[in-house]
C-alpha cells in the first residue's frame, strides 16, 4: 500500500530492490505467521479490517513525513500522530475499565509502554523517517515480526519449525534488499 500510494502521489518510481525486498519480506512474514500450521479459511471481514489498518498506518507515516517536510521536528510529528490516535480512542474509556493504571504494576507498565516503546522507539523512527522514503520505512517496520520471533525462540523457548525459519530468513533478506534500494549510487573511490 505504501508503494501504491507513493506512485499515486507521483513521488517518483520505486526501485527494483525495494520491490523485491518488500515482496520477500511480506512473503517471509506470511511464512513466519503460518509456521507450517494447517490454516483454515480466511475470514473476509478480518482481512478487510487488516487492510484498513495497514492503510491507516501508511497514511500516518505519510502524515508524519509531510509534517517534517513542513518544518516540524521528528518528535513533534510523532507526538501529533499519537495524539490524534489517542483522541480517536477516547470513546473506549467510556466502555473499558482503566482502574489497572492506578495500581503500582499498571502504572509501571503504562510508563514503560509510554516512555520506552512509544517515546524512545518512535523518536528514533521519526529520525529515520527524515532521510528515507515512506515505502522503505513501512517495509523496514516488518522487522518487528522477525524481532518477535527471535526473542520468542531465544527467551521463551518457542519453536519456529522449517517454515518459520524460512520466513525469518526471507524477512532478513528482504529488509536488506529494501534498505539497499534506498541508497543512492555508490561514489567512486579516490
Amino acid at each position: 500500500m505504501a508503494g501504491l500510494l507513493h506512485l499515486a502521489r507521483r513521488r517518483g518510481r520505486l526501485t527494483q530492490a525495494w520491490l523485491l525486498g518488500t515482496a520477500a519480506t511480506v512473503a517471509g512474514a506470511g511464512l513466519l505467521a503460518a509456521r507450517g500450521r494447517g490454516a483454515g479459511a480466511a475470514d473476509p471481514l478480518g482481512l478487510l479490517l487488516t487492510l484498513g489498518a495497514v492503510l491507516g498506518y501508511v497514511l500516518s507515516v505519510e502524515a508524519a513525513q509531510h509534517a517534517m517536510a513542513r518544518g516540524l521536528d521528528p518528535a513533534g510529528a510523532m507526538a501529533g500522530i499519537f495524539g490524534a490516535g489517542a483522541a480517536l480512542l477516547v470513546p473506549v474509556l467510556l466502555v473499558e475499565p482503566v482502574t489497572w493504571v492506578a495500581t503500582a504494576r499498571g502504572a509501571a507498565m503504562a510508563l514503560h509502554l509510554g516512555l520506552v516503546t512509544l517515546a524512545l522507539a518512535y523518536s528514533l523512527y521519526g529520525w529515520g523517517l527524515r532521510g528515507l522514503g515512506v515505502p522503505t520505512v513501512v517495509t523496514l517496520t516488518l522487522a518487528e515480526p522477525l524481532t518477535a520471533a527471535v526473542l520468542g525462540t531465544a527467551l521463551l523457548g518457542e519453536r519456529l519449525g522449517p517454515a518459520g525459519w524460512a520466513g525469518a530468513v526471507l524477512i532478513a533478506a528482504g529488509l536488506w534488499l529494501a534498505a539497499r534500494g534506498e541508497r543512492g549510487p555508490a561514489r567512486p573511490r579516490r
